[in-house]
């Protein structure tokens, strides 16, 4: 059930059109995702908080990988052969879903990732660049010292961006 939402909001991106030239205020999606990461990696006492593009499923104790290509097109894989950070958070999303249709208690954790998601969704790329999260042309998020910037921020509505 979950899974095949997060797949189905997968293949609905406009993957031919997706934009490297992002609106100013597409960053702060990308502030709303690692501030979500900072708080579950407080929330499970996670020792390396350097990483950034996270896979939930695993440090939660599924090792289940998923081959994305049993879901999606060749168009899509082929445009995230490109977009390796993307890619990676995909997995990542596809393979959490898939452990939230045999335990519901971690759907809540499927929210983490939803500003990226909602990014792609609304056309807009990010990359992984120079030791940071880069929306092409708008923003670079450096990602020393990241943890401790997010932990303690406000919360931002995604809905009204």
């Amino acid at each position: 059930m979950y899974s095949e939402k997060s797949i189905n909001r997968i293949e609905n991106i406009d993957w031919e059109s997706l934009d490297f030239q992002s609106k100013n205020g597409d960053y702060r999606f990308i502030d709303e995702y690692l501030r979500r990461l900072a708080n579950f990696i407080k929330e499970k006492k996670i020792e390396n908080k350097n990483a950034v593009c996270f896979n939930i499923a695993k440090e939660l104790g599924y090792d289940k990988e998923v081959d994305l290509s049993k879901y999606l097109n060749d168009t899509i894989l082929e445009k995230l052969d490109k977009i390796l950070l993307v890619k990676y958070i995909i997995t990542y999303y596809v393979q959490l879903s898939k452990l939230a249709d045999k335990n519901s208690e971690v759907t809540q954790y499927l929210n983490i990732y939803e500003p990226l998601i909602r990014l792609l969704e609304k056309g807009t790329v990010f990359l992984y660049k120079e030791r940071g999260i880069m929306i092409p042309n708008v923003s670079l998020h450096p990602l020393g010292g990241w943890y401790e910037r997010y932990l303690y921020v406000e919360p931002i509505d995604i809905d009204k961006l």
